[in-house]
């Protein structure tokens, strides 16, 4: 798993490449914490080229949107392949967690 954040205005971009597993959820959850813990607090999930989302690594992008949240920014997913769009759905953090089609339209989202 490749992690890369960029910036667009007040939103970081967490660009993920690969699957988020068991063994490399650690990663991920240091990553997300370390935007949280430095007051970045408008994050999108950009997870166009994620072919594998774990158990574990949904809740800790859960966790992650609460702490934004509770700041006073949000986490928002974006391009979502059919795959995750169901496992959203079929877990209802789709009624949780704002799905987008697009980075651009995810980020737009904030304003």
């Amino acid at each position: 798993m490749k992690i890369e954040t960029t910036v667009v205005g007040p939103v970081d971009i967490i660009n993920i490449e690969g699957g988020i597993m068991q063994e490399n959820v650690a990663h991920f959850k240091k990553a997300l914490h370390d935007l949280l813990d430095a007051n970045k607090i408008r994050l999108v999930l950009n997870i166009e080229k994620t072919n594998y989302l774990s158990s574990m690594s949904l809740s800790v992008i859960f966790a992650a949107r609460n702490k934004a949240r509770g700041n006073g920014g949000d986490l928002k997913i974006a391009n979502p392949n059919n795959l995750v769009r169901n496992l959203f759905s079929f877990t209802n953090l789709s009624l949780e967690i704002k799905l987008y089609d697009t980075v651009d339209e995810a980020v737009k989202s904030f304003s």
